[in-house]
């Protein structure tokens, strides 16, 4: 509960990882209007800085310090341009993860996967009564022709 406060007391967030799989904390401070500064690692990838025209914050590759440090005094002296990549980080996570976007996302999942099946592949799909007719399978080869748009979804296909 007080994770927004911290963050909107903050005027940066820096988190230099030097391997970032996906990094929930830098959409949480761009959320709260923060600009980041990051590595090109990982998840940073697909959120920082993809609005041409729009940075969201600053990238500093893992173990360069002397970047870094660099890169902090440029933020600190850099009120205009650090406020600007703030509204810039803002305005990219409300359009692309606010709930109500990312329950789009999930509604056009499922109707894509339920159009299709049709209802005689419904009735013809055979439903395994017993362990061993699914030994040895993946449980998407035994259990769901969705598993594949799930995935598809998750990881942006």
């Amino acid at each position: 509960d007080d994770l927004p406060e911290g963050l909107n007391a903050a005027d940066v967030l820096v988190a230099p990882s030097v391997d970032e799989p996906f990094g929930q904390v830098y959409l949480e401070a761009m959320a709260c209007g923060l600009p980041v500064i990051a590595t090109p690692t990982g998840g940073p990838l697909s959120f920082v800085n993809t609005s041409p025209g729009r940075p969201s914050g600053w990238f500093v590759d893992p173990d360069e310090e002397a970047r870094l440090a660099a890169t902090l005094i440029e933020v600190v002296n850099t009120a205009r341009e650090r406020r600007a990549r703030g509204e810039a980080a803002y305005a990219q996570i409300r359009a692309g993860y606010a709930w109500d976007m990312i329950a789009s996302r999930v509604v056009s999942l499922y109707e894509g996967v339920l159009a299709k099946r049709t209802e005689r592949d419904i009735r013809a799909k055979h439903v395994p009564t017993s362990s061993t007719e699914t030994e040895g399978q993946s449980w998407p080869e035994a259990r769901s022709e969705g598993g594949e748009e799930f995935g598809k979804f998750w990881h942006g296909g």
